[in-house]
């Protein structure tokens, strides 16, 4: 083997060694802190009368599981990743970065759901976080948000009815909180 041969290898491996990495610490995030936060998620949508969940930032999408013999899901992620699989009949996913144009009211009808994802302080700036809202305020007959306090603050500007849940200030780094929104 020659030694352009061990290069072109040893780049693989480490690409995959990359891609695994990424894929447990996702995995992780689901186990450690999103669990709860999903099943919440999913039971509120449920009560509201929504058929399905659209989950903006879905990363790999393990939660999706939660789903089954529920409600549908659809996953959104901006890179495309070997989302969760076997993909059963209840599930979606699409690698697109959110905001991005979405034909003919698609999801108008569907509740879109964001766990540490859209406008969460560590991913992106206000001018960023304003641009989803926006966004999700047009895309969507509503959105359950888990955000930041401080981010929760600017959703006055995009929806008219606006309901906090499950606040919690005992967090280690900032206050967050579960917003319902619609107009």
């Amino acid at each position: 083997m020659s030694s352009k041969d061990i290069k072109r290898v040893i780049k693989a491996l480490e690409e995959y060694r990359t891609n695994l990495l990424r894929e447990l610490d996702a995995l992780e995030n689901v186990i450690e802190c999103s669990l709860k936060n999903y099943d919440f998620m999913i039971d509120f949508a449920i009560q509201k009368g929504f058929k399905r969940v659209v989950d903006i930032g879905c990363a790999f999408g393990q939660q999706a599981e939660l789903c089954k013999n529920r409600i549908k899901y659809i996953g959104i992620n901006e890179d495309e990743l070997n989302f969760y699989s076997p993909k059963p009949k209840h599930v979606t996913y699409s690698a697109e970065k959110y905001p991005y144009y979405i034909p003919f009211d698609l999801y108008k009808n569907d509740i879109a759901i964001s766990n540490l994802a859209i406008g969460w302080n560590c991913y992106v700036d206000e001018k960023e976080t304003e641009k989803q809202f926006e966004a999700i305020s047009n895309d969507f007959k509503a959105c359950l948000l888990y955000l930041t306090v401080e981010r929760g603050n600017l959703l006055n500007k995009y929806f008219k009815h606006i309901e906090e849940f499950k606040k919690e200030q005992n967090r280690k780094l900032l206050p967050t909180a579960f917003y319902y929104c619609y107009n």
